[in-house]
């Protein structure tokens, strides 16, 4: 197939294959021989329904992230509009607002634009960027942001035209994206594969699909390293092996690999009765995963610097800032 990326039709690198757990679909990644970045194939987002299925308002983090704070240094948003795409809970939301702007955001899950809203939050858009712009036709913004979301497109380029259509001249795009050339000494994990993420991106991929949008990076960082992504990583390669453990051993032998532990199994009749809530399963998971960072955290520190020394610029994360030519 033709790179979705850069339409490149040359012989691509196949990295490995992957079936994904939830609709039991196979895949392929690529990677192009001619912009470096790493595709899926077959390459078309699942959808609303399969991510309903894959994870919920629950799943999102509701402590700001660094960047969250990079691109509001300094700004000073009255007057002026701020577009978020892919705004989950609204957390980003409620720091843009905060400094001034006039807040929108965008996303696709209904649970947590919910959540966004519980918080007091309006302009609101549960959908696509097409029927956002079917909506409020005109209407242009001095910042959007897109968090973590191009990743997941099946059409990176036709979504780039839209943002692009969206911001003033000198307007700026903040994103961020994993980093494919970031440290996986546990292996990647299931959130890393298809067709929850669709591309992996480096530096100068990205950089180049940006320009080829009309948009000129302004800040390009990718040094972002914490010690926590080696904690989480870990205990997210435990979690994998003791749900494999606990299939082979509690699930009778033939039994179809559609069956999971559900969180309806989990709260059945042999579940006693205060884990019955989800919330409080969820509170005693994060719990746990809590003690096991602190425990690991000595091992990991010394781990971080070792790559931060030996591999600089290759942070879990691209975060990059780009300005809209006029």
């Amino acid at each position: 197939m033709n790179c979705p990326v850069c339409g490149s039709v040359s012989a691509h690198t196949r990295l490995e294959t992957w079936l994904d757990p939830v609709d039991k679909a196979s895949y392929a990644v690529l990677r192009c021989a001619g912009c470096g970045v790493e595709f899926a194939d077959p390459f078309k987002n699942p959808g609303a329904g399969w991510y309903a299925r894959f994870s919920s308002a629950a799943g999102y983090e509701e402590t700001p992230k660094p960047h969250f704070k990079e691109v509001l240094r300094g700004q000073d948003g009255r007057g002026r509009l701020a577009l978020d795409i892919g705004c989950g809970t609204g957390v980003f939301l409620a720091m843009a607002q905060a400094a001034g702007f006039e807040a929108y955001g965008i996303d696709i899950n209904p649970e947590a634009i919910a959540a966004a809203r519980a918080k007091g939050l309006a302009n609101l858009f549960m959908g696509d960027l097409n029927a956002f712009r079917e909506k409020f036709p005109g209407l242009k913004f001095d910042l959007i942001t897109y968090f973590d979301c191009i990743e997941h497109l099946d059409d990176p380029n036709a979504e780039l035209d839209r943002i692009s259509s969206l911001l003033k001249d000198g307007g700026q795009l903040a994103l961020t994206t994993p980093n494919t050339d970031r440290p996986l000494p546990f292996g990647r994990d299931y959130f890393d594969m298809p067709p929850h993420h669709l591309t992996r991106w480096t530096r100068g991929a990205l950089t180049a699909f940006l320009a080829s949008h009309g948009l000129e990076i302004v800040r390009l960082d990718s040094s972002y390293l914490p010690v926590w992504e080696f904690s989480r990583r870990f205990i997210s390669a435990l979690r994998e092996l003791a749900m494999k453990a606990a299939r082979a051993v509690l699930l009778p032998k033939g039994t179809p690999d559609s069956v999971t532990f559900t969180a309806a199994a989990a709260a059945g009749a042999g579940t006693p009765g205060f884990l019955r809530s989800a919330r409080t399963r969820q509170r005693l998971v994060k719990a746990f995963y809590d003690v096991l960072h602190v425990f690991t955290f000595p091992v990991f520190f010394w781990m971080m610097l070792y790559y931060r020394l030996t591999r600089p610029g290759r942070g879990t994360q691209l975060f990059a800032i780009a300005a809209r030519r006029g």
